[in-house]
């Protein structure tokens, strides 16, 4: 992901800097790998801050539109998806690996490197669409078009090879 803007995050926490941006299709190759893209990108903000315990925070808002398959009818779909999301920075792998056993715990990084805005949100993006998506009023198939008959059950069409490349047999009886 190359120019992508990286970050020390506990400086932007501490300074409790706020970014906006757009995240535009190319600089999120794993995402468009995975899903259809739609519009311009996916718009984000973080924002950083610090606690009174003195922890570091980085706040994560992002929104955009996908192009998916309806996993139930086979026709395509889009799908708003809105996420907000807090990250605490961990100095070290012990302090991240410690409150990993937690289920209440707090998501952690490890911050001990520059950050690049555009891979947490696109983690956040793969860990969070829907694995077999599907219209909100798809319950039964999609009727077939008008005109265009009733769809032969892929089925039968294996039915149809094998019988055809099936040798025929004599059938003895027993006399």
């Amino acid at each position: 992901m190359s120019g992508q803007r990286l970050i020390d995050a506990f400086e932007f926490a501490a300074a409790g800097t706020l970014q906006r941006g757009v995240l535009t299709w190319p600089m999120l190759p794993r995402l468009q790998a995975t899903v259809g893209a739609e519009g311009d990108g996916l718009h984000y903000a973080v924002e950083g801050r610090r606690d009174p315990q003195g922890r570091s925070w980085l706040r994560f808002e992002a929104s955009g539109r996908f192009g998916f398959v309806c996993q139930r009818c086979l026709e395509p779909m889009s799908l708003a998806w809105n996420a907000a999301w807090d990250l605490e920075l961990a100095a070290r792998q012990a302090d991240v690996d410690a409150a990993s056993d937690d289920p209440e715990a707090p998501d952690r990084i490890l911050a001990d490197a520059p950050l690049a805005f555009a891979e947490l949100v696109e983690d956040e993006v793969l860990l969070s669409v829907p694995f077999a998506p599907r219209h909100e009023d798809c319950n039964e198939a999609r009727p077939v078009q008008k005109g265009a008959g009733p769809r032969e059950s892929a089925f039968a069409g294996l039915r149809t090879m094998i019988d055809e490349t099936r040798p025929v047999v004599p059938v003895r009886t027993r006399k």
